[in-house]
């Protein structure tokens, strides 16, 4: 794998360190401009603007584009209604006509359950009492979108709490 540098040479990369750690990150946003040089120590790094405001929770929390039919969510809780008819029949029975409100898959795989019922907007987003709704996801998609909704909930918990207040929730 070749990687070029900012000054336009090439230069091949001989090892990729691929460990996990949490670490303190801050966010820059240049004005008018996608992509930027900063240093780290005296490397210049090739960055970029998102396109979107991460505390916008429409932005950062979208509803999927195969979201066709949900379901009320009787409150924050992962432990839903396993009875004949209950939310697990009801999120299968939407996924199973729509798919994943995500991804669009209709044949969720590794999930003994089927579809996982999706928590929009997400749980340890929202205050407690805050209006959710449940939609079908495939246990993949349900896995990732798990990993940034947790590094995000210091941030977006303060936004819909606001939220709620205007609401007066």
């Amino acid at each position: 794998m070749w990687l070029q540098t900012a000054a336009g040479t090439w230069v091949q990369i001989t090892a990729i360190d691929d460990a996990h750690r949490s670490q303190k990150v801050h966010n820059l946003t240049v004005e008018g401009q996608h992509t930027y040089f900063v240093l780290a120590g005296n490397a210049p790094v090739l960055v970029h603007n998102a396109k979107r405001d991460r505390t916008d929770p429409e932005a950062v929390c979208p509803i999927g584009p195969y979201a066709a039919e949900s379901i009320p969510a009787r409150s924050k809780s992962q432990k839903f209604d396993e009875s004949p008819g209950g939310e697990r029949d009801q999120i299968n029975e939407i996924g199973s006509r729509f798919g994943c409100h995500t991804c669009g898959i209709i044949f969720p795989f590794g999930s003994k359950k089927g579809y996982v019922p999706d928590h929009q907007p997400i749980s340890s987003w929202v205050p407690d009492g805050f209006p959710q709704r449940l939609y079908s996801q495939c246990i993949d998609c349900s896995r990732k979108q798990a990993g940034w909704a947790r590094q995000l909930a210091p941030v977006m918990l303060p936004s819909y709490e606001r939220i709620a207040k205007e609401m007066g929730l």
